[in-house]
């Protein structure tokens, strides 16, 4: 704290210079320029990371469908659904999930 009439302390103080209008709007206006320009990046990345988890995605949907297709063949099958597009059935369906899932847990096991 600065005491009145204490010059030792007062001349430690750091000057401080005045800045004009014209600095403060030309920073002003740089912040907002490269907070637009973080955006824009952000922007791009999240771009990036959407197309990358489709393509994976994609990648994993097709072996699952490869490896249905082998199965569905090897023992016959000649329609395999979606348990969630079968609104009704009479008969108890064979469920082909635990095979497939074996199937692709062996295979990337290796």
């Amino acid at each position: 704290m600065i005491k009145r009439g204490s010059s030792k302390e007062i001349d430690t103080l750091p000057v401080v210079s005045p800045v004009s209008t014209a600095t403060v709007v030309s920073l002003e206006e740089e912040i907002i320029w490269k907070k637009e320009e973080l955006d824009d990046m952000v922007k791009e990345g999240e771009k990036e990371i959407l197309k990358k988890e489709k393509e994976i995605k994609y990648q994993i949907l097709g072996k699952i469908y490869d490896v249905i297709r082998e199965i569905a063949k090897k023992e016959g099958y000649t329609v395999v659904l979606d348990k969630s597009n079968v609104l009704y059935s009479e008969k108890s369906a064979d469920d082909l999930t635990e095979k497939v899932i074996k199937k692709l847990n062996k295979e990337y096991k290796k």
